[in-house]
């Protein structure tokens, strides 16, 4: 049992399980690996261990997860696991534990040549630059995988059959002990210059007989998966591989097994918004003819069926049109209606979330339409990331949005003719807890519901699945512009750009940081060499600014150092772009929820930190979405411990000032706009 699992247990998430996995019924494409104790969530390509899961699952910020993590091991201290992301990072990979040489004995060598039908020509290749050895003392085969120079793991092959099948299979296969979870086995094949087409296969064979099959003239990038169930890990070594020398990939091919298992991983790259031919990279399936590329080296077969990935679902249905179809229980006619209704809202479910990956995907092309979704982040930032991508792609001009009910109660009627807009909204269900687990209420005893009721027993709701719902926006309906503000009632709108607002922001946003454990300090001259205005000391969890700033200027300081804070940026844990890329976006996802428009400095900032968005084009889409949805989580829980303080304090200075004769002033007045260039440097 896995620490993710006590987790899962402890928290009363819901979850199904099949031999080592089990996936909450509550998240899409979510699936926690039972032996390695570490979770994928495909639809984005988020992975990681307990931590990451918390963050995930419960949608939280690095710091809110950290709490939450130890929350549970002091409430577990039995846990079978301690955090993983430590554990993993304390004890590196180490071959010499392998017993690993660089010959083969004559038992491996005839595994590979005779059994698998390997040329000899190849292995010995092969062999000679250190990409096959031996493990000395079981026998078994080490397909290395390097990062550089450096071995970060190896996949292991047995070569003694076994009469009775382990899993399925007469010879041992398995990951190396310690092995980095993003990285495999991998070859270049063909000549000249850097690869321009990379290969994914499932196995370090299943590469070398799909390289001897084809034999491609073009330089290819051959990728072995191993047994490591991460859609991304071809990602980085396509980096590793072809990054250095200026290769381009002008076609990816999926050469997964002709299976079950080949055929969901090529699914999740359909589920994750890729295409076939997106303007850039051609992304084929090549399909093999048996079950792997090793049965058809071995049965002699010399062409591969390839189509292009937007044909994969029409190519698998002719298939299954042809195969024999199971046989099916009768069902009666309430049963048949509703599992059609369950999946039709399971079909409706999926389509939103491949609408949402698509359109994420486009945000990250220019630093301006980063700019232009951190809007949205700051009108609904008490949405999760997904429902603000699905706001902005039905209703691109949408101000404050609620269902129909909710207007309704307001005095407000939708308009007729006008669409809905569809997001996602969490089904919760009460839990009580017995002893140490949480159960259902609808599965507690009698006695135990009258003792949650007379709150003897503890209760909680939890999330168990979403559901899409419908809301419409503010200006679909018939509310009056005046009366607007009442659907945000806790959002300062339209934030008038007058000083005594910017202290008062200012003051709130102090508030909020000493809440979080963080003192800001303005001092004349800053201890540094650069020309920063301010920056962040994580080991004394301060916050320092150049005194000398106007201060609108040392708000937004104050808020980009507060996103470096909350994302607990350090030098050994994210590189020094992506830091400043979170930092400079959460300080704009506040300032424009306060009216502020910061568009002018923040462009160029994160231009010159990223190579204008090069740094986060370079990463796979799944790190992409968690490098924004973190943005999102900061942002949301600074506006949530400032805008409450904000509006106490706009609220005492206008019981206390006196007041004056109205002055001619045009209603709507333009938000400040802080046109103030800043300098590239270290710190913010």
């Amino acid at each position: 049992m896995s620490e993710i699992q006590d987790y899962m247990d402890w928290a009363g998430i819901t979850y199904e399980k099949s031999g080592h996995w089990i996936w909450p019924t509550d998240r899409d494409s979510m699936r926690v690996n039972l032996n390695k104790d570490y979770f994928n969530r495909f639809s984005t390509g988020v992975w990681g261990h307990l931590r990451e899961f918390i963050a995930e699952h419960d949608d939280l910020t690095p710091v809110e997860a950290k709490k939450r993590l130890a929350e549970f091991q002091q409430a577990n201290p039995q846990s079978r696991r301690v955090d993983r992301s430590t554990t993993v990072d304390s004890q590196p990979f180490d071959l010499s534990a392998l017993h690993a040489e660089r010959q083969l004995s004559t038992k491996c060598r005839d595994y590979l040549i005779k059994t698998r039908k390997i040329p000899t020509k190849l292995v010995d290749q092969l062999v000679q630059q250190g990409q096959i050895m031996e493990d000395t003392q079981h026998h078994n085969l080490v397909f290395p995988w390097y990062q550089g120079d450096k071995i970060v793991g190896a996949d292991l092959q047995g070569t003694t059959y076994m009469k009775d099948p382990h899993q399925g299979r007469h010879y041992f296969k398995g990951i190396a002990r310690h092995s980095a979870h993003d990285f495999g086995w991998a070859q270049v094949v063909g000549e000249g210059g850097a690869p321009t087409r990379a290969v994914i296969c499932e196995a370090p064979i299943d590469a070398m007989s799909y390289g001897q099959l084809f034999a491609p003239q073009e330089p290819t990038l051959i990728v072995s998966l191993g047994g490591v169930e991460k859609t991304g890990v071809f990602a980085n070594m396509v980096a590793e591989r072809i990054g250095d020398h200026g290769g381009k990939i002008k076609e990816l091919v999926l050469a997964t097994d002709n299976d079950d298992a080949g055929r969901q991983f090529i699914q999740q790259f359909k589920d994750a918004g890729i295409q076939g031919n997106n303007g850039r990279v051609k992304v084929n399936v090549a399909i093999p003819h048996e079950k792997d590329w090793n049965d058809d080296l071995k049965a002699g077969q010399t062409a591969q069926q390839v189509i292009s990935l937007d044909q994969f679902d029409n190519q698998m249905s002719k298939q299954s049109e042809r195969a024999v179809k199971p046989v099916t229980t009768s069902k009666s006619p309430e049963e048949a209606s509703k599992e059609s209704y369950t999946d039709k809202r399971r079909q409706e479910i999926a389509q939103y979330s491949k609408q949402v990956l698509a359109a994420a995907r486009k945000m990250t092309r220019t630093p301006e339409d980063l700019l232009e979704m951190t809007d949205f982040m700051a009108r609904f930032p008490q949405y999760s990331f997904h429902n603000q991508v699905l706001i902005k792609e039905q209703k691109a001009g949408a101000l404050a949005v609620a269902g129909f009910t909710k207007f309704k109660q307001m005095g407000a009627k939708v308009q007729k003719g006008q669409h809905g807009i569809k997001i996602f909204a969490p089904n919760m269900v009460k839990h009580v807890k017995i002893s140490d687990d949480w159960v259902p209420l609808n599965q507690v005893t009698n006695e135990q519901k009258q003792a949650a009721k007379k709150h003897q027993l503890l209760t909680k709701e939890f999330i168990k699945g979403y559901r899409l719902v419908t809301v419409f926006d503010v200006t679909q309906t018939t509310m009056k512009a005046a009366d607007y503000p009442k659907i945000y009632p806790n959002r300062p709108y339209e934030f008038p750009s007058k000083p005594e607002n910017i202290a008062e922001l200012t003051q709130a946003v102090d508030e909020f940081a000493r809440g979080q454990g963080i003192t800001i300090q303005e001092r004349t001259h800053l201890n540094s060499k650069s020309v920063a205005k301010g920056y962040y000391a994580p080991d004394a969890k301060a916050i320092v600014i150049q005194s000398g700033l106007p201060d609108s200027e040392k708000l937004k300081v104050r808020l980009h150092e507060m996103g470096h804070a909350l994302l607990e940026h350090r030098a050994d844990k994210v590189s020094r772009p992506i830091a400043e890329l979170q930092a400079e976006l959460t300080s704009a996802v506040v300032m424009k929820h306060c009216g502020i428009n910061v568009e002018r400095e923040a462009v160029p900032y994160i231009s010159a930190w990223t190579d204008h968005l090069q740094k986060l084009d370079e990463r796979q889409f799944g790190q992409q979405m968690t490098i924004i949805n973190d943005v999102n989580r900061a942002s949301r829980k600074i506006i949530e411990g400032i805008d409450p303080r904000y509006q106490e304090l706009e609220k005492s200075r206008a019981q206390t000032i006196v007041q004056k004769a109205p002055t001619l002033e045009k209603p709507g007045m333009e938000p400040l706009d802080m046109g103030i260039q800043r300098q590239h440097s270290l710190s913010r």
